[in-house]
This record gives C-alpha cells, structure tokens and sequence, in this order.
C-alpha cells in the first residue's frame, strides 16, 4: 500500500474515521505479528503503517479483524471449526473456514492477538467481523456446554421442543463473550470503540 497517498486522499476528502484490515478473513495478519500468522506475501507492516499515515492527518484508526472466520485457525485447529450441521465439519479450499469462539481459539488465538496489536498500535478501537460465530454450532465444545448448562442435547431436528431454551442459552453464552471481549479490550485501551458486525 502507499501508506502516505491513502491518508493524503482521506484527509482531502473530510475522513475523520478508518477501519482497516489488522487481520482478514483467512487468518492473515496486516502487520509484523508473533502470535497470527502474517500475511505469506506481506512486507513491512501495511497496519501499522498505515495507522501512522492517517494519524499524521488526524484520522482516527480503528482495526478490522475477522472474528467469525479464520482460515489459517482452522486449517491449523480442525476443532476450532465451527459446525453448523451434526457430524460435518466445513472446510474450504480458499480458507475462509468459520471458527467457534467457545473453543480455546478466543483464549488461544484472537485474544492474544487483540492485546498484540493493542500493545503495538494502541489503535482508536476494534471492529469485530463476521459474528456468524454466535450462530448454531455442534461442536464438541458447544455440546459439552450446552449439556452441562442444560442436561439437555442440542437440538438437531425442526421439531424438536428444545429449540428454545437452545436459542436462550446461545444469545446469553454469545452476549458474555462479547461483554468478555469488549472487557479485555477497554481494560487494556480505555476508551477504545468496540464494534461487533452482528
């Protein structure tokens, strides 16, 4: 990119605010990472630069960051991978493969990278990408958790009667998380905008 061109054209046009990729949707990082995975063909530090450009000018920076979908995670984790349907675990050849925060990828993955690129960057805020990963879930994390909140399995057939207290457990277990994450990041950035693409 051409860090100093992209904040010139903002500036002139009135931008006061950007989101920019700090990681995408195939697990790649923007920026000289140590616990992502940086991007195969990245040189430098696009993020970083970038942020530094627009700063210069008075733009505010805010990091964009595939939550929901991390392919290299889950080419690397195949039980991070989010299934949306008993028994299949989908998997895509371009690797934008959906990942479930309820296994250790949030601990593991996206938190640590989250507190990186607060230590390195101290950016305006975050914007979270791809919430699809509060959606329906049959993973093995999810059943477990599901069956010890509950007794209960989750449901797998239109029918079944469970649907309900299932869909009650998802949005308070999914709101935690995002209370959780929101927690972590303004602890570390007070301040910081939060945003969650849901």
């Amino acid at each position: 990119p051409d860090p100093e061109g992209i904040a010139r054209v903002l500036a002139a046009g009135g931008i006061e605010e950007i989101i920019t990729f700090a990681k995408c949707h195939n697990g790649f990082s923007y920026y000289p990472t140590r616990v992502g995975v940086p991007h195969p063909r990245m040189r430098g530090d696009p993020f970083g630069d970038v942020l530094k450009a627009c700063r210069a000018r008075g733009i505010k920076v805010m990091a964009y960051v595939s939550f929901g979908i991390d392919g290299e995670a889950g080419r690397r984790h195949r039980d991070w991978i989010q299934m949306f349907h008993p028994g299949q675990r989908p998997f895509s050849k371009d690797h934008f493969i959906s990942t479930c925060p309820f296994t250790p990828y949030l601990d593991k993955k996206l938190l640590p990278e989250v507190g990186e690129i607060i230590g390195r960057y101290r950016p305006e805020g975050f914007f979270f990408d791809t919430m699809g990963a509060l959606s329906l879930c049959y993973c093995a994390c999810c059943r477990r958790a599901f069956r010890q909140a509950t007794g209960h399995a989750i449901p797998e057939k239109p029918a079944d009667p469970g649907w309900a207290l299932y869909g009650q457990f998802r949005h308070d277990r999914g709101m935690a998380m995002i209370q959780l994450v929101g927690d972590f990041i303004t602890s570390r950035l007070p301040g910081a905008v939060v945003g969650f693409n849901q």
